[in-house]
């Protein structure tokens, strides 16, 4: 027999009619059940949903201790993994349009719609919360894994503006993240060569890039650090195109004063951060703390004849070659978080094997334990 799902509701609204027909429309459901808690006020709703716990809240716009958009903020702010539909009068729906866009699932006006509505919108409500926090986990894993790369990488926009950088550039030019975006790269950190002659806009490789949308690299460029030294780089600038038109571009960086610690030089494309992982020149996956395969790009699918949707979401003992799985699991890593080389053996597509190197490193979540290993797969091992 299967088990009635219970979903629990918050109703905030300070007018007893409302707030009983709203109790009534849900009691006549009984699959799923809802078990409705009213509260007359913000404070007295922000309380409950600490305390008791909810699936979602029917929140009015109107109560005697906030009202408007206000409202609206100050439940999302205090509660921001709870669903939101916002109950409206018939002359405000414009405001449940804005809390919307503020970050509430849905707004239902008031007295419009039956029990059928009601149930649908929140139904819908909490999926959309649920495909929202899918989307800010793929997001937080797709940063940890650039950020854990080591290189510096910049998004740029059409007009050459700072939209994305990572923890890499931070590391190596001194511009913190939150400083860097928003700002000209040119301006900011290529103005000058290190001759201290200055770059005009029109020699700018970068700028190139943006105005004639051909990738560019060069081994021999000079950025600024935000200490005012010059520093050394290799860069690939690679253009990014939505529905043919160019967009922007992403600038991979290279510090090239200690060769022996790059990697080579990455390919990027921004928009989605799975276009940027993709554009690595080198084979690379990525797993999770149980050895869930979490992603790869597309240099690791052509090394391995696979596809990634046939890995994601795979064990990795159950999809990758045994000593590889082994090396990715991050049991293998050691106890001191440092990168480690060891070599594997992969199938050579003719039912033989090649020798590789792999380079594993584990990177933290956010709270600080091991949240999984990216792998990268580097060339064959020197003869003796």
């Amino acid at each position: 027999m299967t088990e009635q799902r219970t979903i629990r509701v918050l109703v905030v609204e300070d007018n007893p009619g409302d707030s009983r027909h709203v109790q009534h429309m849900l009691g006549e459901s009984t699959d799923p059940h809802f078990r409705v808690t009213p509260s007359g006020t913000l404070a007295d709703g922000l309380a409950r949903a600490r305390e008791e716990a909810c699936d979602i809240t029917l929140l009015d716009l109107t109560l005697p201790d906030s009202s408007g958009m206000d409202t609206v903020n100050r439940f999302l702010e205090a509660c921001p993994a709870i669903p939101v539909v916002v109950l409206t009068g018939l002359d405000d729906s414009a405001t449940g349009m804005q809390a919307v866009k503020a970050g509430a699932q849905d707004f239902l006006v008031k007295g419009h719609g039956d029990a059928t509505v009601l149930r649908r919108a929140i139904l819908y409500a909490m999926e959309r919360k649920e495909t929202e926090r899918t989307i800010q986990g793929l997001l937080h894993h797709n940063n940890l894994i650039l950020n854990s790369l080591g290189e510096g990488v910049v998004g740029l926009d059409e007009a050459g503006t700072v939209t994305f950088c990572n923890a890499g550039l931070e590391s190596m030019l001194g511009w913190p993240c939150g400083q860097v975006t928003g700002s000209n790269l040119h301006r900011l950190m290529h103005h000058t060569r290190a001759d201290g002659t200055p770059i005009p806009p029109d020699d700018c490789v970068i700028l190139q890039t943006l105005r004639d949308g051909a990738p560019r690299r060069v081994d021999d460029e000079t950025l600024w650090h935000r200490d005012g030294y010059a520093v050394p780089v290799e860069i690939l600038v690679t253009p990014i195109r939505e529905a043919e038109a160019l967009t922007g571009a992403v600038v991979a960086v290279r510090d090239v004063t200690d060769r022996e610690h790059a990697f080579e030089t990455l390919r990027y494309q921004l928009g989605f951060q799975q276009h940027v992982l993709d554009a690595v020149p080198l084979p690379i996956v990525y797993t999770d703390s149980a050895n869930v395969i979490l992603g790869c790009n597309g240099m690791f699918e052509a090394a391995l004849s696979v596809t990634r949707d046939h890995l994601v979401g795979q064990q990795a003992e159950d999809a990758l070659a045994p000593d590889l799985a082994g090396r990715l699991d991050e049991r293998s890593l050691p106890a001191d978080g440092q990168p480690r080389v060891g070599e594997v053996r992969l199938g050579d597509g003719a039912g033989g094997t090649v020798l590789r190197r792999l380079r594993t490193v584990g990177f933290a979540g956010p709270e600080g334990a091991t949240a999984g290993v990216v792998g990268t797969l580097l060339d064959a091992p020197s003869a003796p």
